[in-house]
This record gives C-alpha cells, sequence and structure tokens, in this order.
C-alpha cells in the first residue's frame, strides 16, 4: 500500500530529477538519465513486487528512451510558436513538423515507449507510456504561463512533477 508521505516524495523526486538530468546540466546525461529511470522504476517495481533485473532493465530501458532529443517541439511550446522551425530526426511528418502539442504527445510516448517491454513482468512498467506524454505535452504551456521564471528549468521541474503525480495516481487504482 503506498503511503502519502511515499507519493510526496516520489513526486517531488520526479521532478527533481528531471531537472537534474534535463538541459544544462551539471551531472553527466547517462548517469542522471539513469538514476531517474531507477527512481522511477524502482517506484514501479516496488509495488509490482517486480525482480531486480526487471528494476534495473527497467531504469536502462527509461534512459535510452529519455536520450534521443527533443528541444525543438519543447522550445516552440514554451516561445509560443505555431510550428517546429528545425523539425527533430523523428519528425518525419508534416503533421509532426506543424503540430507542436502532436510532437510533445509523440516524443513523450517515445521515452516510455521502451519500458513497455516489461509488461510481461507487470502491467505498471506500461504507466509511463500513459504519464510521460500527458507531462511533455502540458508542462512547457503551464512553465509559460504559471510560473514566473519561464525557462526551460521550470519547464523541467514541472513535467517531472506531473509524470510523478500521473504515475502516483496509477499506482493508487
Amino acid at each position: 500500500m503506498i503511503t502519502w508521505a511515499l507519493a510526496v516524495v516520489f513526486v517531488v523526486g520526479c521532478g527533481l530529477l528531471d531537472r537534474l538530468r534535463g538541459f544544462d546540466s551539471s551531472i553527466p546525461a547517462a548517469i542522471s538519465k539513469l538514476i531517474y529511470g531507477l527512481w522511477v522504476t524502482g517506484f514501479l517495481g516496488y509495488y509490482a513486487s517486480a525482480p531486480l533485473w526487471a528494476i534495473a532493465t527497467g531504469a536502462l530501458l527509461f534512459a535510452l528512451g529519455s536520450a534521443p532529443g527533443w528541444g525543438h517541439p519543447i522550445g516552440a511550446a514554451l516561445t509560443g510558436k505555431p510550428a517546429v522551425v528545425e523539425p527533430e530526426w523523428w519528425q518525419v511528418t508534416s503533421w509532426l513538423e506543424n503540430n507542436v502539442k502532436g510532437a510533445l504527445a509523440v516524443r513523450g510516448f517515445m521515452w516510455a515507449l521502451p519500458l513497455v517491454v516489461l509488461a510481461p513482468v507487470s502491467l505498471m512498467f506500461m504507466l509511463p507510456a500513459v504519464a510521460m506524454p500527458v507531462a511533455f505535452t502540458t508542462a512547457p504551456y503551464i512553465a509559460k504561463h504559471i510560473t514566473i521564471v519561464k525557462s526551460w528549468a521550470a519547464m523541467e521541474i514541472i513535467r517531472g512533477l506531473l509524470f510523478g503525480t500521473i504515475l502516483t495516481l496509477g499506482v493508487l487504482t
């Protein structure tokens, strides 16, 4: 059973770790992505009673999914541009180039997609495939409209908080 204190620690940890692995971090990217992945898969794995190999594999898969780059759609969302000026390598259709929210949702799904291979261990490992597209799409717009400092860093913290909250709600249900 999840306690509220643990839920709060997990959610805040997601916000901080998303920022830690994010833009202009002083921690090497591979290490910070693995730490974030271990945080997420450790939480999910604990409540799923998953074996340690699945948690460790999940951390690697989470880090892999976070790696391909996605700055241009986020930048467009933060600055209010209607389309991505310089498409990322994965934006292979005009819809992904011209639809910022759609591109953000697809990139969020790409981040979490590798964890789906652990679904046979527990369906809880599929929760990030729902949570990350929502958090990825929503965070830039929240950061743009409600934060005092409209910055990439604020967006990363908000994205992590949203992601952790959605995962926690998924574990609770």
